[in-house]
Parts: structure tokens; C-alpha cells; sequence
């Protein structure tokens, strides 16, 4: 697995949806490469935050939902 394809598969990885197969390429990428286990680390530890900050806070759904397709990287 190359850097390209370890970013489209990073959050089925976090959302524990990623295929067998592409799982173990997945971690041993993220193994041999600092950029992209930077990047997993990045988006682990502010998925938790959100996490955190949603069990305090009801957000409305439809900022949610801007807020899931910005950290996706699409349009709000």
C-alpha cells in the first residue's frame, strides 16, 4: 500500500470497516512510514477529542453533519 491509498482507507481503519486484506498493508504502511502514521495519529486523537466533546455538547444534526464532510475534506 502506498501513501495515496493509506489516506482513502484511513477512516474505514479508524471506523474498524476496512477489509481484512487491505488491513495488515494498512498497518504495515503505517509502519514503515513516519508522514502517514503522523497522519493516523492526527486524525485518531481528533476523532477522540470530538468523541469527548459530544458526549458534553448535543450538536445539532446538521452541523454535524458539516462538520463529518469538512474532516472527510468535502464542501461543507
Amino acid at each position: 500500500m502506498d501513501c495515496s491509498q493509506t489516506h482513502r482507507n484511513l477512516y474505514p481503519y479508524l471506523d474498524r470497516q476496512i477489509e481484512p486484506a487491505k488491513k495488515k498493508s494498512f498497518e504495515s504502511h503505517l509502519g514503515e512510514c513516519p508522514d502517514c502514521y503522523g497522519c493516523y495519529r492526527f486524525h485518531f486523537h481528533l476523532r477522540d477529542c470530538l468523541k469527548k466533546i459530544y458526549r458534553h455538547f448535543e450538536l445539532p444534526p446538521s452541523v454535524l453533519r458539516c462538520l463529518f464532510k469538512r474532516v472527510a475534506g468535502g464542501p461543507p
